[in-house]
């Protein structure tokens, strides 16, 4: 008697998952301050968001806050 509980419920815990909710999701938006330096030619924040998150699904947008200037500033206008 006892068996046949546990495997009920093993079933009917197994049955309620294939019930999950759909993605809900509409937007995402990441906010990334300072980025950072560039390591081995990535960038570690971004790339920390890219293993979280899908960032070519359409849904998600990327918008960098802060100073996101190198060290050497932007070039001079007149520098070509």
């Amino acid at each position: 008697m006892r068996w046949s509980r546990i495997t009920f419920s093993l079933l009917l815990l197994m049955n309620l998952s294939s019930f999950a909710q759909p993605d809900t999701i509409i937007s995402r938006i990441i906010l990334i301050g300072n980025a950072g330096n560039i390591a081995d030619g990535k960038n570690p924040v971004v790339e920390k968001a890219r293993s979280l998150f899908n960032l070519n699904d359409g849904k998600t947008q990327v918008i960098y806050l802060g100073n996101n200037v190198n060290e050497y500033g932007l070039p001079d206008e007149s520098s070509k």
